[in-house]
């Protein structure tokens, strides 16, 4: 099963604020607002300003109303599943911001996420695929947005496992087909291209920041190679020592041959920072066969 372990998710390393033993970062805001929301709904009523004037409204935002391209996501119905996508996106939110380095960072993630649907529905109205202006999710719409957290989380460890130890990118692939047999049945053409198109702007931005390195069938924006390439990684490489000549100078006129092999950066290639990132989130059991196997080697070489 899900192995959850509160302290280690409520560690961001980089918190605006602490509620108690919990960071409260930039996704621990975001999960905050979408909480109080529900109390703000249920105090106003149907048809009050809080619920009028921040939903996203495609017309409105063309009429000038460009706030709700940020707010879309804030009023949330009060529900059991409002609070479900309040955890989701704290959870995950916060081991995304960890591993971005910190709040500003995951910050400006955060907006990227937010902007993107509302953009994409403008310019597929612009484009007149649909008689329709199209809508966002409707009720929940910060679900929208914890379901862009957590394809971002198994892109960044696709092979975190999950309920009966499932690969995250199984559960994520349908989470995904379910999304989109929901929004074909209703027969929204705009709806449909919406949520592919969203999924793939998500997957793109998780690469550009860094989180999806070991999917190389991502296309990076960077510009650079890619997850194996020295150009994109996010970590810069340490600089190898020049050779000293016989008087103890720097001996500029040798060509350095290849590093030596001391195990710990091959084993950063093989994304053992990934690995124990996991460990730490759900426990030994999470592990497949192979990543155990890694770690294990990984172990002996430390101690030698």
């Amino acid at each position: 099963m899900f192995n959850f372990r509160p302290s280690r998710f409520a560690e961001t390393g980089d918190p605006w604020f602490r509620i108690g033993t919990f960071d409260i970062g930039s996704a621990g805001i975001v999960s905050l607002v979408v909480l109080v929301s529900m109390f703000v709904r249920a105090a106003e009523g149907i048809g009050g300003p809080f619920g009028r004037l921040l939903p996203y409204i495609g017309p409105s935002v063309r009429a000038g109303e460009i706030w709700r391209m940020l707010t879309w996501w804030i009023p949330n119905e009060p529900s059991l599943w409002t609070v479900i996508t309040a955890v989701m996106i704290y959870l995950f939110g916060t081991q995304l911001e960890a591993a971005l380095g910190g709040k500003e960072r995951m910050g400006s993630y955060l907006a990227i996420l937010i902007l993107t649907p509302p953009v994409l529905a403008q310019l597929i109205d612009l484009t007149g695929v649909s008689g329709t202006p199209t809508p966002l999710i409707v009720g929940i719409p910060a679900s929208l947005l914890s379901s862009a957290l957590f394809y971002s989380y198994i892109a960044h460890i696709p092979n975190a496992q999950f309920f009966f130890g499932i690969p995250g990118w199984v559960i994520g692939a349908v989470f995904f087909v379910i999304r989109l047999l929901q929004v074909i049945e209703i027969r929204n053409t705009a709806l449909i291209i919406l949520v592919i198109m969203a999924l793939i702007c998500t997957l793109l931005t998780a690469k550009a920041f860094g989180l999806a390195e070991e999917l190389d069938f991502i296309p990076d924006l960077r510009g650079g190679k890619g997850a194996s390439g020295a150009a994109a990684s996010p970590t810069p490489k340490r600089a190898r020592r020049p050779r000293r000549g016989r008087k103890g100078g720097a001996d500029l006129s040798v060509v350095p041959g290849p590093p030596v092999d001391n195990g710990v950066d091959d084993f950063d290639q093989m994304g053992i920072d990934e690995i124990l990132d996991q460990v730490n989130a759900f426990g030994m059991e999470s592990l497949s066969s192979d990543q155990k196997r890694k770690l294990k080697e990984y172990s002996k070489r430390k101690k030698k």
